[in-house]
């Protein structure tokens, strides 16, 4: 049983072993190398191998550099996935570029927030990837006066599905905003951005405003 595209779920791994009888063995690879490297599922998370005839490095920005006999130029190829190396393996730790892989497909993540910050009741908006093995997208929003109006009145459940079926008309729904926060203000750091982490803190289990969906 071999899968490629994203990695799969935990549950999906459990469920595939019971009813084929064999362990999964998932392949990473990428647009700019082709496959990179693999690894066996088999009710446990195992990190990822390099390839026969591939070796793998990182670099100082965390992004994964890649040698193999496949590539074009000798001094390999670095891609904008983020990876910790260790001494059986790899992981994977997301993307340098804000590319995310949500079900299956690839995701702009400053495309989709400039898709939310241009509809009707959003002043500001950012994205965050939330999960591990199986990841969704998790909307932060700053509402204008016109926004606040419409959460006082129909609540948040209805407006952020009033704003996933106008996201849905450009972009892929498997891949929309599952969960959401409308806030005052976007959470900020030092240098005035938000970082993922701060707008992943706002999906905590502890945290937890009246305006939240």
């Amino acid at each position: 049983m071999i899968s490629a595209g994203a990695a799969l779920p935990p549950a999906a791994v459990a469920s595939s072993r019971t009813l084929l009888g064999c362990p999964v063995r998932e392949f990473f690879g990428s647009t700019e190398t082709g496959l990179i490297g693999h690894r066996l599922r088999d009710g446990d998370s195992r990190p990822w191998q390099p390839l026969p005839g591939a070796s793998v490095d990182r670099l100082a920005d965390g992004r994964l550099h890649v040698r193999a006999r496949h590539l074009a130029t000798p001094a390999g190829q670095t891609t904008d996935d983020l990876v910790e190396l260790r001494t059986d393996g790899f992981e994977l730790r997301g993307r340098a570029d804000r590319i995310a892989k949500i079900e299956g497909v690839r995701v702009s993540l400053a495309e989709f927030e400039a898709t939310l910050n241009g509809l009707a009741g959003v002043g500001q908006a950012a994205l965050v990837v939330l999960g591990g093995t199986s990841p969704l997208l998790g909307a932060v929003v700053v509402l204008d006066p016109a926004g606040r109006q419409e959460l006082e009145v129909s609540g948040a459940f209805r407006l952020s599905r009033r704003l996933r079926r106008e996201l849905a008309r450009t972009l892929p729904v498997t891949a929309l905003p599952r969960r959401w926060r409308f806030v005052r203000q976007l959470p900020t750091g030092p240098i005035g951005k938000a970082s993922a982490a701060d707008l992943a803190a706002l999906f905590e289990a502890h945290y937890a405003a009246p305006e939240n969906v």
